[in-house]
């Protein structure tokens, strides 16, 4: 997503006004190790099934972000496990493997999130 101004900034391109809305220029990011001026992004790999990054927490306003059904065993085995609630919540910071789903703990920020989510796909963008 962020290819399109990186590659204009690289080559001395500016882009017009209503190009690439959505997309960063990440030289900085990979020239001098800077921030990434990418905060937050929405992910939406199947029809109508989002989450979103922001930070170091991720929303996934689904059930599961599981592309596939695995055997029981392998969950049990990573230590991954079923839940009961409308979505899954994590801190990327404490849990970067996503084994401690956080949605039915922390519902202020499953609120922040989904506000978040919600304002972003209404502006049709991923940021």
């Amino acid at each position: 997503m962020d290819l399109f101004a990186t590659f204009a900034s690289a080559v001395g391109h500016s882009l017009p006004a209503g190009v690439a809305e959505d997309s960063y220029a990440l030289q900085r990011v990979f020239k001098e190790n800077a921030p990434s001026p990418r905060t937050s992004i929405v992910h939406n790999t199947f029809t109508n099934i989002y989450a979103v990054r922001h930070k170091d927490w991720v929303l996934i306003a689904h059930k599961t972000g599981a592309h596939t059904q695995v055997p029981g065993w392998l969950n049990t085995e990573h230590g991954y496990v079923e839940h009961n609630h409308a979505g899954e919540l994590y801190d990327l910071r404490n849990d970067l493997e996503q084994k401690h789903n956080l949605y039915g703990s922390n519902p202020s920020m499953v609120r922040e999130l989904t506000a978040l989510l919600e304002s972003i796909r209404a502006k049709g963008q991923v940021r």
